[in-house]
């Protein structure tokens, strides 16, 4: 991923650097902000992204977690065709307690969990288009039998219904910011993907489900 970032979104104010969640090949309070996104479920050891997190992070920044959450998978609309997908997903996700608590007992203060609903595709033809490539790394964990059956389903409901799509956004409050002086903050956001537009997103291409 990094090379396919390197040759397609290269950049003279980025750099990426080689290194893992546990060992950021960073100096010691480098950053004033770190921005996880789709990226903590990748990471198997979070206590210790936690603390490599708590190293390079300035005393008074913040550490910004985008994420889709086990336990609150409620708006995935794949997983009508897919009904073991979400099993899977459950399995294998993050909590959000998980995350939250991983985070905290390495001396980071919570100050803010929030929920978006956002754009995957801007129509159902692009969204169909992207599960049948098998994109999504949920899709790989499925058997081929299965994945090809409830892909033909899949087919015939997105005929029946169209090609077309729909806005919308929804929004939970955010829990109040409790007084961080200068502790290292953590805010989670829990990003429900749908097919439609969500127009509380930047315009720019929305990442996909897990990956």
């Amino acid at each position: 991923m990094r090379e396919e970032a390197l040759r397609h979104r290269a950049h003279p104010r980025v750099a990426y650097r080689d290194g893992a969640a546990s060992a950021i090949p960073a100096a010691d309070a480098e950053f004033d902000f770190a921005f996880l996104s789709m990226v903590i479920h990748h990471v198997r050891n979070v206590a210790a992204c936690a603390r490599e997190l708590h190293r390079v992070v300035k005393p008074d920044g913040l550490v910004f977690i985008r994420n889709v959450f086990s336990g609150r998978l409620d708006s995935v609309g794949y997983y009508e065709f897919f009904p073991s997908a979400r099993a899977i997903d459950e399995a294998r996700l993050p909590t959000v307690d998980g995350v939250r608590d991983a985070f905290v007992a390495r001396g980071f203060a919570e100050v803010a969990l929030d929920s978006i609903e956002q754009q995957i595709d801007p129509i159902l033809q692009a969204h169909y288009e992207r599960i049948e490539r098998r994109a999504l790394s949920t899709f790989e964990l499925l058997t081929d039998a299965e994945f090809s059956r409830r892909t033909r389903a899949h087919a015939a409901r997105r005929r029946a219904r169209g090609h077309g799509g729909s806005s919308g956004r929804t929004r939970r409050p955010a829990r109040p910011a409790p007084p961080a002086g200068r502790r290292r903050s953590v805010s989670l956001i829990s990003s429900s993907p749908v097919s439609r537009r969500a127009r509380s997103i930047p315009p720019h291409p929305a990442p996909s489900p897990p990956r």
